[in-house]
């Protein structure tokens, strides 16, 4: 058994000062899918966010991060 489909939430803030400006992000939930190959962490997991998100890093046709981003980060961890 291998724990490698993962699906994720991301809980944006509650903005609960009226007097603070609100964010787009405001009590939004974000849905993810996260595929981890069998080499994680050596190769970054695919990342797709089912809920459609205005991000650089993110393709809006399909939902799925930057190859780009990911293996910068996957660079990082091979430093370490």
């Amino acid at each position: 058994m291998t724990l490698s489909f993962w699906n994720g939430t991301i809980l944006g803030p509650q903005n609960v000062n009226p007097v603070t400006t609100q964010t787009n992000f405001d009590n939004r939930i974000v849905m993810l899918k996260i595929e981890c190959p069998h080499d994680y962490p050596y190769n970054p997991p695919r990342v797709k966010f089912v809920t459609k998100v205005n991000l650089p890093c993110v393709n809006q046709a399909n939902g799925l991060v930057r190859k780009a981003a990911n293996a910068d980060r996957a660079r990082q961890i091979r430093r370490a």
